[in-house]
């Protein structure tokens, strides 16, 4: 059941303020109206007893963390045992060592076994794409079709970054219908028509670029979706200013939405 009230931020896009108060930048994203966040490889160094003080402070729920893959390799019942003392379900991957297609078929057994650890402990083992995995192997397969099709849905879902999935040519629509149930989480990005000098995408705020969330979310709820992240990592101003206007138009673009009936 996708939760439309609650809306949250994955850090990374306010990254440029992780090295300062790592508390404060936290108050400041509560403070701009979201209501979750979705942490970033880290927890600026706060205990769990901490980062429960602080959210319940701002008003947040945890909603995802994105940690690294040798973290999960080396330690994963660290990263276990802290997300479960600050209430937070879905233990993302948000990239693994990919090159060729028997990367992507052994990287199943792995997701598999990452899944079955977490869901031994009352959490959600998830992958989060890029664009990468959407262009065609050595022998014209799709390394994010093989992921999904290899993976145990009881064991893995996936957190679909829309934004990267369009810039790499491909329709978040078509996947939703494809693979029905397998995007818990989304992240909702936006990006320009024109590329870079150097031919990468040029992320702009939510609902002023080429992505028609109109046709995306209500897609991501029939999928199942529970929640959508904002991701921005770059944009006009300050990521403190651009996160904030993209949670100000996703809002109202949703509000549209459930006043046509196509969320209610």
């Amino acid at each position: 059941m996708l939760n439309t009230k609650l809306l949250s931020l994955q850090l990374w896009s306010v990254r440029d303020l992780f090295s300062g108060d790592y508390a404060e930048m936290i108050r400041k994203v509560a403070g701009m109206g979201y209501n979750g966040i979705e942490f970033a490889g880290g927890y600026g160094n706060l205990s769990s007893d901490q980062m429960n003080a602080l959210l319940k402070e701002c008003g947040l729920v945890a909603i995802g963390s994105h940690v690294p893959y040798k973290q999960l390799t080396d330690n994963i019942n660290a990263v276990i045992e802290y997300n479960l003392a600050i209430g937070n379900k879905y233990i993302i991957c948000p990239g693994a060592p990919f090159k060729v297609k028997e990367d992507y078929i052994k990287m199943c057994d792995v997701f598999n076994n990452f899944g079955e650890i977490c869901g031994k402990n009352g959490l959600l083992f998830g992958y989060h794409n890029h664009s990468y995995e959407f262009y065609p192997l050595e022998d014209g397969s799709i390394g994010y079709d093989i992921l999904l099709n290899g993976t145990d849905p009881d064991k893995v879902f996936f957190e679909m970054d829309t934004g990267w999935v369009g810039f790499a040519g491909c329709d978040p629509v078509e996947y939703c219908k494809k693979f029905p149930g397998r995007f818990k989480l989304a992240h909702i990005k936006d990006y320009k028509a024109e590329r870079s000098a150097d031919g990468k995408a040029i992320q702009t705020d939510i609902g002023t670029g080429v992505m028609d969330f109109t046709k995306v979310i209500p897609a991501l709820k029939e999928n199942g979706t529970h929640y959508l992240i904002v991701e921005q990592e770059e944009g006009i101003g300050e990521s403190i200013e651009y996160v904030n206007r993209s949670l100000k138009n996703l809002r109202k673009t949703i509000d549209n939405l459930e006043l046509v009936g196509k969320l209610g």
